[in-house]
């Protein structure tokens, strides 16, 4: 195992020093896929937890709710789903 390792690390590869999750004071994610074209995250938000508000102007987010409720504030609407 530690000659894989040290294998993934002199060739530079991000799995040998990444963390496959990135805590966060509202729970965790993990990035699933992190390409020139898009990037993908499952996040893991705590009950009763909250983030800031998204906004990006290079590019477009699209939101699943896997499993909860959440709240979302959409154009100054609140909505539940």
């Amino acid at each position: 195992m530690r000659s894989v390792v040290r294998n993934l690390k002199e060739s530079n590869k991000a799995i040998a020093t990444e963390h496959s999750y990135e805590y966060r004071p509202w729970g965790k994610f993990e990035i699933l896929l992190d390409s020139k074209e898009c990037k993908v995250k499952r996040l893991f938000v705590d009950s009763l937890k909250s983030l800031s508000y998204q906004y990006h102007l290079k590019r477009s987010e699209h939101w699943t709710i896997v499993n909860g409720d959440a709240e979302i504030i959409l154009d100054g609407k609140k909505k539940i789903y």
